[in-house]
């Protein structure tokens, strides 16, 4: 579920379950050119997203809308 879409940071985070929420930039939001996230992505929106990274030292993980991206 999007919880927070910030265009100017590019950027949408999701509710995945744990305790920070995930990032997808807008790099991984299509393979077609995205030049707002707020035209393909909205507050409450419910998603599948991939899982692009997994960052254990920062505790990030980065999504992706994009299947094997």
């Amino acid at each position: 579920k999007i919880v927070r879409v910030l265009p100017g940071m590019q950027a949408a985070f999701v509710d995945i379950g744990l305790h920070d929420d995930g990032l997808i930039h807008i790099s991984k939001m299509s393979k077609s050119f995205v030049k707002n996230p707020n035209d393909i992505l909205h507050v409450g929106d419910i998603i599948t997203c991939y899982v692009d990274n997994v960052d254990l030292v920062k505790q990030k993980v980065q999504l992706s809308l994009i299947k094997n991206a």
